[in-house]
């Protein structure tokens, strides 16, 4: 059987969470498998609720199984963090694709971005940007404004940065990107629209002592279920 991976943190999950794993079974007719990170996240701060709690929630709104990305990659780099990621579900050996969701209406100017890396005068601007004292992600930015302006601005969005990540780690592998356009708030904005916030929002509302109801899914049974944890 084919199935779905998902590399997330769902710190914690919420309904654009359960808005994706619906859209890929929705698209695909596949089980998606959760490869998630433990009780740390990529900015090395304590998960807002722990791994089996988020593990719960999504298997109860549509995931078929979750599987933990190890805490050496789950707080490392972008590039590691997606490394891994792509390493687990290529170990499966069931994989088909890798859903990701970005923030652009067109997805080809991400694929575009990611063959960039592969250019040697690429590197060497990304190389020259990090001599001169900046931080890899700015380098990667600079690099981009550059040699290719008219979609430098795609990397400086987090989901999008990942996704590069992704699209990059998938090279050489069997796995299809599998890309959703992102609804609702942006990453850590903390805008919301109707029912959707996003995670950093939500948690700052949880830190607040606000209810947060109206963003994360009740934990009622769907019609996908599944109770193996790894």
């Amino acid at each position: 059987m084919k199935t779905n991976a998902i590399i997330c943190e769902y710190n914690p999950f919420h309904n654009g969470h359960r808005y994706q794993i619906a859209k890929i079974k929705e698209k695909s007719g596949s089980p998606v498998t959760a490869i998630m990170s433990g009780n740390f996240t990529q900015r090395g701060d304590i998960a807002i609720y722990d791994k089996f709690t988020r593990a719960e929630s999504a298997v109860k709104n549509g995931a078929d199984i979750v599987i933990e990305l190890p805490t050496v990659y789950a707080c490392s780099s972008a590039k590691n963090f997606a490394d891994a990621g792509v390493e687990i579900a290529e170990a499966l050996g069931c994989t088909e694709s890798l859903c990701f969701s970005v923030e652009e209406d067109n997805p080809d100017l991400l694929i575009k971005a990611a063959e960039l890396f592969n250019r040697e005068e690429f590197n060497t601007a990304v190389k020259s940007g990090m001599d001169s004292g900046m931080y890899y992600p700015k380098a990667v930015e600079n690099a981009f404004t550059i040699l290719a302006p008219n979609i430098s601005e795609i990397v400086s969005k987090p989901n999008n940065i990942l996704a590069l990540e992704y699209l990059k780690a998938l090279k050489g592998t069997n796995i299809n990107p599998f890309i959703i356009k992102r609804v609702g708030a942006a990453h850590d904005s903390e805008e919301v629209s109707e029912n959707l916030a996003s995670a950093g929002n939500i948690r700052k509302m949880i830190l607040n002592g606000e209810n947060i109801n109206r963003y994360v899914p009740d934990r009622k049974p769907v019609p996908y279920p599944a109770d193996i944890f790894i």
